[in-house]
């Protein structure tokens, strides 16, 4: 047990030196799309890429940021990942 509680405190010891090296304020250059959470729902995802980004994500004249999380543990996880990244 000993092991295992050492092993999760020197994971979040260097999550947090990942977080305080990372920016907290984010400057995009406008137009920029503001997202909210995916949840892996393909279906959402699919909803923005025909409202959005009909020529795909890297011909669109424009940002995207995505806020929380992206994915979760649903059947169209890996899929909804893949469309993503």
């Amino acid at each position: 047990m000993a092991t295992v509680a050492s092993a999760l405190i020197n994971l979040c010891q260097q999550v947090r030196d990942i977080f305080l090296q990372e920016p907290r304020l984010l400057r995009l250059q406008p137009p920029v799309y503001v997202l909210g959470d995916v949840h892996g729902n393909f279906r959402d995802l699919v909803s923005f890429e025909k409202a959005l980004w009909r020529l795909g994500i890297p011909l669109t004249p424009a940002n995207f940021l995505f806020l929380g999380n992206k994915t979760n543990l649903t059947k169209s996880l890996k899929i909804t990942t893949q469309l993503l990244f």
